[in-house]
């Protein structure tokens, strides 16, 4: 059965955060993010959008819509240069992605990211490493834009994710006893410096790193050193990669003091 005009207009226009926002609904596209749209938040599924075969082929939770069509049709909704033959439309989360005030042994915070991509992949890392609650900057790039979607490879259902306030949220979180740590060129060698539980990760902006009412708000900065030998080495890292390093060596100290 053919998708109305309305509904793929209406698709279409999740492409952009104020109809998103309008809406409530965002969009899941190819096999493995749908998938662990199923698997991990099924409640949360509007409706999936597949083609006939791809139906055959693939296991769908009972008492999901689904809506069959050709995929031309697909085509006009995905946001994919490729599209892919399965696409979810969701519900974002409501009161669940406010914070409840626990934290957690390591909490993630993000400090105005503006590529999706790095969200996205942020998003990925923050789920690899155990962390559970990724805090964003009211100024962070929509964790619900398509190419964040996307780049999270399907770990966005497995995360709470909260924007709020930066830095009254580092301030609040020092008031409960709690360490936070930031991210900066001038900070100290984060492979020599010892680190508390439970604790708060603090990184930048992708060209301008932490805010400075963000880096004299946290308890130390912390630095990833480089061990280039080359005096025309990069200036830095690119903010996934960094978020990377830092939370593996978070893990690594928290494993050891356990």
């Amino acid at each position: 059965m053919a998708l109305s005009k309305n509904k793929i207009k209406l698709y279409r226009s999740l492409y952009q955060k104020k109809y998103r926002d309008k809406e409530n609904l965002y969009l899941a596209e190819g096999k493995k993010n749908v998938t662990e749209a199923i698997q991990n938040a099924p409640e949360s599924i509007i409706e999936i959008i597949c083609t006939e075969d791809f139906l055959h082929n693939t296991a769908i939770t009972k008492g999901i819509n689904v809506e069959v069509c050709n995929y031309n049709t697909i085509s006009k909704i995905s946001s994919l240069s490729t599209p892919q033959p399965i696409i979810a439309i969701l519900q974002k989360p409501g009161f669940s992605n406010r914070f409840s005030g626990e934290v957690k042994d390591l909490t993630l915070v993000l400090e105005d990211i503006k590529d999706p991509g790095n969200l996205g992949t942020i998003i990925r890392l923050a789920d690899w490493f155990g962390v559970e609650q990724v805090i964003c900057s009211e100024n962070c790039v929509d964790c619900y834009n398509p190419k964040v979607v996307q780049a999270s490879m399907g770990s966005i259902f497995r995360m709470q994710l909260i924007y709020t306030g930066i830095a009254s949220f580092i301030h609040m979180i020092r008031e409960k006893g709690i360490e936070v740590y930031g991210t900066s060129l001038d900070g100290h060698d984060i492979f020599e410096s010892e680190v508390a539980f439970p604790s708060v990760l603090v990184m930048g902006n992708e060209s301008s790193g932490l805010s400075e009412e963000v880096k004299k708000a946290v308890t130390k900065n912390l630095l990833i050193p480089s061990f280039s030998k080359n005096n025309k080495k990069s200036e830095s890292l690119n903010v996934s990669t960094a978020t990377a390093i830092a939370l593996s060596e978070f893990r690594r100290q928290c494993s050891y003091s356990k």
